[in-house]
């Protein structure tokens, strides 16, 4: 990635876009001016937490693990409360996790198993 983007001249009109879910795993390199000048920072924290903000999440579940089998004690709601401020990618990962762990049918364990293995919660 460094050779290529040592590659781009000047004035070709090309701007390059990077984005990652762990800033302090960069190569010190490739984040150095001159290659990314702008750091944006999108920091989960400061995400508020609202009603409409749960249903959303709600949404965003549901949609993710309707080909997913689940035990009938997984609570949506629950769910969504903890991972108000989660982003896409991470919403995905749980329901993986919490889907493989529970092999038949996603369970309230197997989310909460999830929760505390991929994120700490």
């Amino acid at each position: 990635m460094l050779v290529e983007l040592d590659g781009f001249k000047q004035n070709e009109g090309i701007l390059v876009i990077g984005a990652t879910n762990f800033p302090e795993q960069l190569d010190k390199a490739l984040a150095r001016p001159g290659r990314f000048d702008r750091h944006v920072v999108i920091d989960r924290s400061r995400r508020t937490v609202t009603n409409i903000g749960i249903s959303r999440v709600k949404g965003i579940l549901l949609l993710l693990w309707k080909n997913v089998s689940k035990a009938n004690n997984v609570d949506v709601k629950i769910i969504a409360r903890r991972t108000a401020r989660f982003f896409s990618a991470d919403f995905a990962n749980l329901v993986n996790v919490a889907a493989m762990d529970s092999a038949k049918a996603a369970s309230m364990h197997g989310f909460d198993y999830a929760l505390k293995r991929t994120f700490g919660k």
